[in-house]
């Protein structure tokens, strides 16, 4: 495909008051929960538009949305606020555990950054200190074991280490026993990464570009300008392919750089972005509260 083509959505709801700030697929691509800058959760069963809140934090968390995940069987879902972490229970919106950081004076410490969930039970967690730590789904208390991790950024490769980063280094940390197995410094302040688990690699983004890395030998695949608009990056499962947002919009480009697909967004901005585990449709989170669904086509 040598020309960009333009896409419209199979789906466009607005349930949300604020910015969607996250959002996740369940496994089967069947579900999607979203949050917002106003600490809402909308979570949509079928792909219907989206219509019913079933879980707001009962203990008044304060800050945005941060993070959502689901579970590895679709039965749970989690989400981070910088007051909360939860589990959500998928067909009730019960709340199954809660978990807060220790306050002082009123003051959050290791407030929650980032969640991400591994195929073998198992619940990563980033804070604003930089340090992380995983847990069991079926710990009905959940208990935090700290690593030395850099933690802005989070994403699982495979279920035995975990892809991190912040400010400007970028590192893979041993699971089970938080050791470092491999550090990466860029020139420029990392303000997005996403992981393809299956081929190992990731993508980096800065303000002026976009970094490619294999995070098997450490390799620099190359680099690509960044566009405009918050710095967003997310691949497209099983493929080449990364979205962020562009001049008009989201793009999904190459590996090198070059769109081939453009979701136009008109009066409004992107601020968030997800895929089903499959790759075969994308969800982008609007400024203006607005969820748009797109099917994708495949793309050689």
């Amino acid at each position: 495909m040598t020309s960009t083509q333009t896409l419209s959505p199979m789906l466009e709801t607005k349930g949300h008051r604020e910015a969607v700030t996250a959002l996740a697929f369940s496994p089967d691509g069947d579900k999607l929960v979203s949050g917002d800058a106003a600490h809402d959760i909308v979570h949509d069963g079928h792909l219907r538009p989206i219509q019913k809140v079933v879980c707001k934090n009962p203990q008044s968390p304060i800050g945005p949305m941060r993070s959502l995940a689901f579970s590895h069987d679709g039965r749970s879902w989690f989400s981070a606020t910088p007051t909360h972490i939860q589990k959500v229970d998928t067909e009730t919106g019960a709340t199954q555990w809660c978990y807060a950081p220790l306050t002082s004076l009123g003051v959050f410490h290791d407030a929650p950054m980032r969640i991400a969930t591994s195929a073998n039970g198992k619940l990563a967690v980033c804070f604003e200190s930089g340090e992380m730590a995983i847990w069991s789904f079926d710990e009905d208390v959940p208990r935090r074991a700290r690593a030395n991790a850099k933690g802005h950024f989070l994403a699982w490769l495979g279920n035995d280490y975990v892809v991190s980063a912040d400010g400007f280094e970028v590192q893979v940390t041993e699971a089970t026993t938080g050791q470092r197995v491999r550090t990466w410094h860029l020139q420029e302040r990392i303000l997005g990464l996403s992981v393809e688990p299956e081929r190992r690699l990731a993508a980096i983004r800065t303000l002026h570009q976009l970094d490619l890395i294999d995070l098997m030998n450490g390799a620099h695949l190359g680099s690509a300008p960044a566009g405009p608009g918050l710095p967003l990056v997310a691949f497209r499962p099983r493929s080449d392919f990364l979205a962020s947002p562009g001049v008009d919009g989201v793009n999904l480009t190459t590996l090198s750089g070059m769109n081939v697909l453009n979701f136009p967004i008109r009066d409004t901005r992107a601020t968030s972005i997800a895929f089903t585990g499959d790759g075969s449709r994308m969800a982008i989170g609007c400024a203006d509260g607005s969820i748009h669904q797109i099917l994708l086509p495949y793309v050689a």
